[in-house]
């Protein structure tokens, strides 16, 4: 541990935000559902962030909902996060100061000169989400842990590089040893699933919060139903009420 600590304050980072009680509250934006009246009605549903993937968009084409993003939440008086994901390496720089996200998810390898690389292009007070989606991370885990400010249990990539029995082993191993180590987690992917197409979220989906809050989660992440769901706001209300 006083090797960790020490390894923190010489270099200055993980930028760790400290556990609440509450987690934080997330919801991915894709091509649908990206209305200003939308991303009002989350953030009055207790939204605290969003995440834009460079996947299939360009920051060009995401600027406008960050426009739109801020305008609605200066009307709130509230500061939403933003975190990029899936940003290309040669563009990390340029993306970070155009859209002046606090947040990057990447998939980290365990490779120390590559992440100081990132960190190089990074502001100091940039946070650094890492990904556990595949074996490979489920091994690495410990490295990852030491150094990324918050961990993502992406269920979407382990339901794709996985065996589907796995996973629930999977999610509550990574959620017990970020407990262990004082590090912040995330679970997104399939969380209120049901509420892409109905009113009415399933006995299961309400479970699966519960049982997350209960394992320690500091933040929540909202996917299918958010960005292509019939009921955004209603699941983001939802997902609030059972936080």
């Amino acid at each position: 541990m006083e090797g960790r600590d020490s390894r923190v304050r010489k270099t200055g980072y993980p930028n760790r935000e400290p556990q609440s009680k509450r987690p934080k509250l997330d919801a991915c934006i894709g091509s649908e559902n990206r209305e200003p009246e939308i991303l009002g009605g989350r953030m009055d549903a207790s939204m605290n962030g969003i995440r834009l993937s460079l996947r299939h968009h360009t920051i060009e084409e995401c600027l406008p909902i960050l426009e739109d993003l801020h305008s609605e939440a200066s009307k709130r008086g509230v500061v939403p996060e933003v975190l990029l994901d899936d940003v290309p390496l040669p563009m990390l720089a340029d993306c970070l100061a155009r859209s002046g996200a606090p947040g990057l998810i990447l998939s980290l390898e365990p490779d120390e000169t590559l992440l100081r690389g990132y960190r190089s292009l990074m502001k100091p007070s940039t946070r650094l989400l890492s990904r556990v989606e595949c074996q490979d991370d489920l091994e690495c885990l410990s490295f990852l842990l030491e150094h990324a400010d918050e961990i993502i249990i992406a269920r979407g990539g382990m339901a794709r590089n996985l065996p589907v029995h796995a996973i629930p082993a999977s999610q509550r191993r990574v959620a017990s040893m970020a407990v262990h180590a004082g590090v912040p987690f995330m679970l997104a992917s399939d969380l209120l699933s049901s509420m892409r197409t109905s009113l009415q979220p399933t006995t299961a989906d309400l479970s699966d919060i519960y049982t997350a809050v209960q394992s320690g989660v500091s933040s929540l992440m909202l996917t299918s139903a958010a960005a292509l769901g019939r009921y955004p706001v209603e699941a983001m209300r939802t997902l609030s009420r059972m936080a």
